[in-house]
């Protein structure tokens, strides 16, 4: 089995964790990433560049701290950069970039910068120890081992379903708790397994009125609550000790207390063939992301998102006609019968005959609305 994640897929894999990254930033690098800002010991006028600046959480003190200096943020995620600009927009600063790149091939000359930092880069490359991982794998988990095996080898990833027909079982119990060759360090740090929105809760620091509050919020006489947001806004009044969690996909109220619940109302999502426990409106790929803004028995509509230089490939469905509308950035489409480029206002029609590539070979985003006409 090959365990590799490619280079192209990377991009994909971050964006797809840049929507709640705030919440694990802020749980667990807070204290790091303010140790490394105050041994970086920034003096006011120094060029300085973070590589892998994420969401911004550490960009954002690095230039209050450097107003009169040149501040460059760059990351290989387009979705955590748009985090990141949302977060600075919030500074009256305008001397900052933040820019697309790769940690392997950076723009800037050798010593061209008086201060790096880095925090939390991932190498999503190879592992030297994931052979070994996958022997213990193999040995302990004999049947899924080769039931996965199998799948990869054949068509190099899963669907829904052949995921779902897998063993339920963490890697803990499956492993860890078996093999010889895993090891245990005493150490003395606090832990909490956040294995609710309640112990979430717990851990964050609070505001005001004792609450938790991330997003776009108006809390009027509101206590001990947590509220997240992600795309539209909340307004809360008069509430204690709740829940409040809103995403694309479904909004959880719940008292704090009861708050694992939470699983229970997703196995009765799945009992009762529910839409949301298979789909989420935005789907992220390692060329960009989908999003489903509408959609009815007979038509869907869909943003479409493709990162510079990436393509989008869209199979042909006999049952499905697509309208595919540019809104913002240059591409080029190709199907069998026909290439053409695409500009802001252009519209092309595909068959559910014809399958279509859509290349984004620009440097800014390709954005583009998709109507599927046709039942699925």
């Amino acid at each position: 089995m090959d365990a590799t994640v490619s280079q192209s897929e990377i991009p994909g894999v971050y964006d797809s964790l840049s929507k709640t990254y705030d919440i694990w930033g802020k749980l667990a690098e807070t204290r790091a990433r303010s140790r490394a800002i105050e041994l970086a010991d920034i003096n006011d006028g120094q060029h300085i560049l973070e590589v892998a600046v994420g969401t911004g959480l550490g960009f954002y003190e690095i230039v209050q701290r450097n107003p009169n200096g040149a501040n460059i943020g760059v990351d290989i995620s387009p979705g955590m950069l748009q985090k990141a600009e949302k977060r600075l927009g919030k500074l009256a600063a305008v001397n900052y970039e933040l820019k697309i790149g790769n940690a392997f091939n950076l723009e800037e000359e050798t010593g061209s910068v008086d201060l790096l930092v880095n925090n939390y880069m991932f190498d999503l490359i190879a592992f030297d120890e994931m052979d070994g991982i996958l022997e213990e794998f193999k040995r302990f988990q004999p049947e899924m081992f080769e039931r996965l095996e199998k799948l990869v080898v054949q068509k190099n990833e899963l669907t829904l379903a052949e995921y779902e027909q897998l063993p339920d079982i963490s890697i803990d119990y499956a492993i860890m708790e078996k093999t010889a060759k895993g090891v245990v360090l005493p150490s003395e740090f606090g832990w909490s397994d956040i294995g609710s929105w309640k112990s979430l809760y717990e851990f964050l620091p609070k505001g005001d009125y004792n609450n938790v509050i991330d997003g776009d919020v108006i809390a009027r006489n509101t206590e001990n609550c947590f509220i997240l947001g992600r795309d539209r806004l909340i307004a809360t009044n008069h509430i204690k000790n709740m829940v409040v969690v809103e995403t694309p996909d479904s909004i959880f109220v719940s008292d704090l207390d009861n708050s694992r619940d939470v699983k229970s109302i997703v196995e009765s999502l799945q009992a009762r063939g529910r839409r949301e426990y298979r789909q989420h409106k935005t789907v992220h790929h390692p060329w960009g992301n989908t999003t489903i803004l509408e959609q009815e028995n007979n038509y869907t509509v869909k943003r479409i998102i493709v990162y510079p230089g990436s393509s989008a490939e869209l199979y042909k469905d006999l049952m499905k006609i697509r309208h595919i509308s540019v809104i913002s950035g240059v591409g080029r489409s190709e199907t069998a019968t026909e290439k053409r480029i695409l500009k802001q206002g252009d519209t092309i029609i595909v068959s559910g005959k014809e399958a279509v590539r859509i290349e984004n070979s620009d440097e800014d985003l390709l954005g583009m609305i998709e109507v599927e006409m046709g039942r699925g």
